[in-house]
């Protein structure tokens, strides 16, 4: 600010216009200043009213005077507008300190006039702005005052700020008012049919984008007024004004908002697109559905996001936000059962068509009431999957989903109510025996019978497809839907009905259910009108998913209707040739199901019998031989005979004797391999499946294997069967999070058990299985302890009985001799199949416990070789087990075998080696061994741990709270030399834990002995076990680190076993006698203030002393250490440095 203060020299030619300037407004300079330095010190002392006075009186004594001069003399004028300037800006400062921000706004700006780029007026001036609200004009200031100084802190300060503060006031007004802006005029009869469209499908995009809307909308009442308003076109013929109901959007439920509408039928009623965006939107906020019950896009996207948990989670219970629930408990006050159905027939009545496939306005409105039908159906789902505990008694919507089905003018509403019933459904089964047993009812049975009705329906329309080829593909898409769909929904249906863990009282006849729903399909079979061969199909197909649902009680129902006959007829087209079908699309999808339900049935025995008993086997080879290779189908009849090959040893003989199945297999991988190079996409999935189940049933057998080793060491090109093996079943178990692209199967847990099952056949030969089948006898914590002679003698007398006294086998495999089988595992390590395991147990999504259970059975097998553990761990086989282990957590019999694998490749590799996740989760994995009902299983895993627990204190700690000190004292009190021995090498190494020291050494403190003290001073007299022996001192020795326990041990009766086995140690016994002697040093280093430690200081010298000749290496020095000392009392002995040496000797 420009001064006007009189001074000398330089000074006052730089003053003399300012004060020329005044003479000429007759001012006194010196006036003016004394003003202007008593409101800076009033506004320094805080009187803001007193210091805005000051500038005031400035400002009026300056402000003529300025204008006068300017006047006269723009040179003069300058300075007084620096002044003046001045004055004004700093007026505003004190009027924003008073909260005057409308008068400091002005103040700034009157500043501005006068000096227009004058910092401080725009710094202040755009604080004032903001204060006021004005943040655009806030912005606009600082910009300016920027860009005159760029490194204003406080500007730049301010501008942050008011960018936080506008961005938060733009995701308010975007929260808060334009779901209400929105939906207003989505409800305003007065609005464009387009603009009320566009206005619910814009309110539904931003529901889907920020789900914090969700709970918004069901809070602020905009939820209930979409409710009420669709509501009201059931009674109604007439519409609701918006205006009405923004008085009820207060009030929740359905009386509160018609209260606020006396003069609901004033209005015309609602066009049909209008109707459905409203339903649409309604939809999309009740929303919620693992089985992907919504098309729209953020569902797929959600579904996509979440598929690798789903896979994880398919049987827990439904986990539904809080902000759905809201919203759905929102519209349940609004609209009952009754209020849906009332208004699906409501539609109904009007006319229904598929939902249009454009948002034309000039569509038919029955097009758009379609599409209202399919939106109530997903809301109806979505209330009801709440209420799926008892979804069976709701007759209305049961009533609702019969009736979509049976409108067979529009395909996709069938479909959603499918879909609306297959989820109620799936929410009920994930509710497990928390909710009441399904009760078979009539609206049950007639969706289950209308499911199967469409089936049929969709059967002929695919035979009878017309128009363009882009229509008949579109066609082809939504039939496969509506057939996936039936089965979800029939399958659902039939498996919460048969529900075996139900009470007797509770449980359905599924052969009389299966009866009604299926005759009238199967009746027939055995028909030659080939406009019947349609319901024999849908029978089959609805024989299918009950065999899916209840194999128990799809067997029965096949062999009390003789139906394996007309299953066999329909694998090898013969029904549908007869009917004169033959080459047809129909026979085509008849042997597809039949060789389905055909390979269903020979995991039975019976009926496998019955097959045999009618010749099947030779219609099926018949067929094969007949057939083109390379096809799925082909690839299922080889299946089919390689699954009657395991019924019986003379069945195998004949089926191998006529089937090369080795040269099949080998063909069929070949082409598949083709295929995908010619096509350039992924592997058929439906022919990987059938390869890998057909080579998942060869590996059963010694004559597969042997052909494998044999075609390894011949000089033809048949020689890499097992790497196109491995390379076919690597690409099944790739990651891949695109699940919907065609042909891939990486995506699912069948191909990967398929090849994990079959390579785990071939590791295992018929000494494997004997083996895992006496452990299983010995190990059942449940049943009776038997040894091995116990057992020879049990398999003798059960060998004796007579055949009629034995259970039926079902079935009867060779596995090979365990010299083949040693070489077929040496191969496989070499062909990368340990790390091919690995991929299929890790890739994403993780797979189903069949697969890990499978996968690490395989690794159990190959773990057998010691020398091949080192490569295991190199490819990740134990990260491999660990994550089976970890998701098989709730089936221990399971973990066993993975558990044992575990453990072996922790005793045969250096725990160090191993990643810091690796060995910190191999802990908890070994744990449960300990306390196994096999002695073997419990030493290997002492074994295991014990190594673990030498690699740092993080891997004892956790043993530690793992129980792991009580689990190893456990076995020390077992029979067996060796497992006691490990047991102690464990408790050796725990011992270095300092929190296990501390815990011991706390108990030492009261009156009675520490129990597992008193055990170690036992065993260091174990002289039949030597190993244990020096395990249970090396463990003293460490736990004597502690004070307390050094002090109380020779208090314990037994404590002069540790003399008494230094005396009888013998020198060549250099490992113990070190344990022995860093005990004694430890207790010998300890500070004597009482005459009984005095005395044990005494014993400990004299000892050592005496047995000094025979002590070498880490025993001699700590004994000349304390004779040293002894010798020269004033030195007083390095207890740290003989500690850890007694710690050292204890490793």
């Amino acid at each position: 600010m420009a001064s006007l203060r009189a001074a000398t020299g330089t000074g006052a030619a730089a003053s003399s216009e300012p004060a020329a300037a005044a003479a000429a407004g007759n001012l006194s300079a010196a006036v003016v200043n004394d003003i202007k330095d008593e409101g800076n010190r009033l506004f320094k002392e805080g009187d803001l009213a007193g210091a805005s006075a000051a500038y005031t009186r400035v400002i009026d004594a300056c402000t003529p005077a300025t204008a006068k001069v300017a006047q006269a003399n723009d040179a003069v004028a300058h300075p007084l507008q620096e002044v003046l300037a001045a004055a004004y800006c700093n007026r505003s400062m004190c009027r924003i300190k008073q909260q005057d921000y409308k008068g400091a706004e002005t103040d700034s700006r009157a500043a501005l006039r006068l000096q227009p780029n004058y910092p401080k007026a725009l710094y202040r001036q755009a604080l004032s702005l903001r204060l006021l609200g004005d943040y655009g004009a806030a912005a606009e200031a600082l910009g300016r005052l920027l860009r005159l100084d760029p490194r204003n802190k406080e500007g730049a300060e301010l501008l942050q700020l008011l960018r936080e503060t506008l961005k938060q006031k733009e995701q308010h007004q975007t929260d808060s008012n334009m779901p209400s802006a929105l939906l207003e005029t989505a409800l305003n009869a007065e609005e464009t049919e387009t603009n009320r469209r566009q206005a619910f499908a814009r309110l539904g995009q931003m529901v889907q984008q920020r789900e914090t809307l969700q709970e918004a909308v069901a809070k602020e009442g905009l939820l209930q007024r979409l409710a009420l308003f669709l509501k009201q076109q059931n009674g109604k013929t007439q519409a609701i004004p918006a205006a009405k109901t923004i008085a009820a959007a207060a009030d929740d439920s359905a009386d509160g908002l018609a209260k606020a509408s006396p003069d609901l039928t004033a209005t015309a009623a609602v066009p049909a697109p209008v109707e459905a965006a409203g339903w649409e939107l309604l939809a999309t906020l009740v929303q919620f559905s693992p089985l992907g019950l919504s098309d729209t896009d953020s569902s797929s996207r959600s579904r996509k996001s979440g598929q690798d948990h789903l896979l994880l989670s398919v049987d827990e219970p439904l986990v539904i936000p809080s902000r759905v629930r809201l919203c759905r408990e929102a519209l349940r006050n609004i609209w009952r059962s009754e209020d849906f159905l009332l208004a699906f027939r409501r539609l109904q009545k009007q006319g229904l068509l598929p939902p249009p496939s454009d948002s034309n306005s000039s569509v038919d409105s029955r097009h758009w009431r379609g599409l209202c039908c399919v939106c109530l159906l997903r809301a109806f789902a979505y209330l009801k999957q709440s209420e799926a505990d008892s979804f069976e008694h709701d007759s209305s919507f049961l009533t609702a989903v019969a009736a979509a089905l049976d409108c067979s003018e529009a395909p996709q509403l069938q479909v959603a109510a499918l879909q609306a019933l297959a989820a109620v459904a799936d929410a009920r089964r994930r509710l497990g025996l928390k909710a009441k047993a399904l009760t078979l009812r009539h609206g049950i049975e007639r969706s289950m019978e209308a499911a199967l009705t469409l089936l049929s329906a969709a059967a002929d329309a695919k035979e009878c497809g017309t128009g363009s080829q882009e229509q008949q593909q579109q066609q082809k898409e939504q039939l496969l839907a509506l057939e996936r769909n039936v089965e979800l929904v029939v399958v659902s249906l039939f498996k919460l009905l048969g529900d075996r863990e139900r009470a007797e009282a509770d449980r359905v006849d599924i052969q009389r259910l299966a009866d009604q729903l299926l005759s009238p399909f199967l009746s027939h079979c055995c028909s030659k009108n080939s406009s019947k061969q349609a319901e024999t199909y849908v029978g089959l197909k609805a024989l299918l998913f009950l065999m899916t649902a209840d194999r128990d009680s799809a067997r029965d129902f096949i062999l009390q209707g003789s139906l394996l006959p007309h299953i066999l007829s329909a694998a090898t087209g013969e029904a549908a040739a007869a009917a004169g079908l033959a080459g047809t699309l129909q026979q085509q999808q008849q042997q597809q199901v039949g060789t389905a339900l055909l390979l269903h049935c020979l995991d039975y025995v019976e009926l496998r019998q019955k097959l045999l008993d009618e010749d099947g086997m030779n219609t099926i080879l018949q067929l094969l031989r007949e057939r083109d290779r390379g096809d799925p189908l082909t690839a299922k009849l080889a299946v089919a005979l390689a699954r009657v090959c395991v019924h019986s040893a003379a069945v195998r003989q004949e089926v191998l004797e006529q089937v090369d199945f080795t040269n099949l297999l080998q063909e069929l991988l070949v082409q598949m391999l083709q295929q995908q190079q010619q096509k350039q996409r992924g592997l058929d999935k439906d022919l990987g499946v059938c390869v890998l189940e057909l080579f998942f049933f060869l590996s059963l057998h010694a004559e597969f294997k042997d052909k494998l080793l044999h075609l390894d060491k011949s000089p033809d090109g048949q020689k890499d069967l097992m790497d196109t093996l491995l390379q076919v079943g690597s690409q099944f178990c790739n990651s891949s999070t695109d699940s919907s692209r065609k042909g891939s199967g990486s995506n699912s847990s069948l191909p990967r058990y398929l090849l994990c099952g079959g390579l785990c056949n071939l590791l295992r030969s018929r000494e494997d299985k004997d083996r895992m089948r006496r452990r299983g006898a010995r190990g059942n914590p449940g049943g009776v302890d038997l040894d091995e002679s116990q057992l020879e003698a049990l398999e003798a007398l059960y060998s004796s009985l007579p055949a009629e006294a034995k259970p039926v086998a079902n079935g009867e495999v060779d596995l090979g001799d365990e010299s083949n089988v040693r070489i077929l595992r040496e191969l496989l390590l070499q062909r990368g199949a340990v790390k091919l395991l690995v991929r299929a147990c890790t890739a994403k999504p993780l797979p189903s416990a069949n697969v890990l259970l499978a996968a690490g059975k395989a690794f159990c097998l190959l773990a057998k070789n010691e020398k091949t553990r080192g490569v295991m761990v190199r490819e990740g086989a134990l990260r491999a087990l660990l994550t089976a282990i970890g998701a098989l957590k709730g089936s221990p019999e399971d973990q066993q075998d993975l558990q044992q694998a575990a453990a072996q490749l922790c005793i045969s590799v250096d725990p160090s080696l191993f990643s810091y996740s690796e060995a910190l989760d191999a802990v908890p994995a070994v744990l449960p061994l300990l306390q196994h009902g096999h002695e073997l299983l419990q030493y290997e895993g002492a074994l295991a741990l014990t190594n673990l627990l030498s690699v740092s204190e993080e891997l004892r700690l956790r043993a530690f709270a793992g129980g792991a000190w009580r689990k190893l004292a456990e076995l020390i009190f077992t029979d067996n030399d060796l497992l006691r021995a490990a047991a102690l090498e464990g408790w050796c190494n725990l011992a270095s834990s300092e929190k296990v020291q501390r815990d011991l050494g706390d108990k030492t403190e009261g009156n009675a002995d520490v129990q597992d003290l008193k055990l170690l001073l036992a065993f260091c007299r174990e002289t039949e076990n030597k190993r244990a022996q020096q395990a249970a001192a090396g463990a003293l020795a460490t736990l004597l680190n502690n004070s307390k326990i050094a002090k109380a041990l020779p208090t314990y009766s037994n404590y002069g076993n540790l003399l008494e086995a230094l005396k009888e140690a013998e020198q060549d016994e250099g490992p113990l006698l070190d344990r022995l002697l860093a005990c004694l040093f430890n207790i010998w280093a300890e500070e004597a203030s009482t005459d009984e430690e005095k005395e044990t200081k005494r014993q400990v010298f004299e000892a050592v002393d005496k047995h000094k000749d025979k002590l070498k290496g880490l025993a001699a020095k700590l004994a000349q250490q304390m004779l040293a000392a002894n010798e020269n009392c004033s030195h007083k002995p390095q207890v740290q440095d003989s500690t850890a040496s007694a710690g050292n000797a204890s490793n």
